[in-house]
């Protein structure tokens, strides 16, 4: 009995009957289309599915609930990204708030104490922004895990 000969009638009976199934949701084909076709999720249902663990159409559905997670999760990375730079820019903000209370701080003058009042109250407001920019950040990192 010859092992290759079965292997190669095997083989070609798993090839001829052999259907693939692609998702439903049509994504815009990038770079990004590939890392998810190339993952090793999508391998492992291929896999599953030439071995006859899994139909073709329990493979798509798989596949397609596999992309959109994929793409919630870059989606939620896009936010937490924007959050982060927005967040730098709102401590820098309050950096320099920092710098004018503390110069403004420096003069005696009566005619000062409005405006240092008013600096404080700009930099509280910038403190408060920057803790529901934190907030929305953990939620967003909970929503993630």
């Amino acid at each position: 009995m010859n092992v290759s000969s079965e292997s190669d009638e095997s083989s070609s009976n798993i090839n001829s009957r052999a259907v693939s199934a692609t998702a439903p949701q049509v994504l815009d084909i990038s770079s990004e289309t590939n890392d998810i076709q190339n993952s090793v999720a999508y391998q492992a249902l291929d896999k599953a599915f030439y071995e006859g663990k899994i139909t073709g159409e329990k493979m798509a559905r798989l596949k397609a609930t596999y992309s959109q997670t994929y793409q919630t999760l870059k989606e939620y990375t896009n936010k937490v990204d924007n959050l982060l730079q927005n967040e730098k820019q709102l401590n820098s903000t309050v950096n320099k708030q920092r710098e004018n209370l503390r110069k403004a701080e420096e003069f005696p003058e009566n005619d000062s104490l409005t405006e240092v009042s008013q600096l404080r109250q700009e930099l509280l407001q910038h403190h408060n922004e920057i803790g529901q920019s934190e907030n929305r950040y953990d939620k967003l990192n909970f929503e993630i895990e």
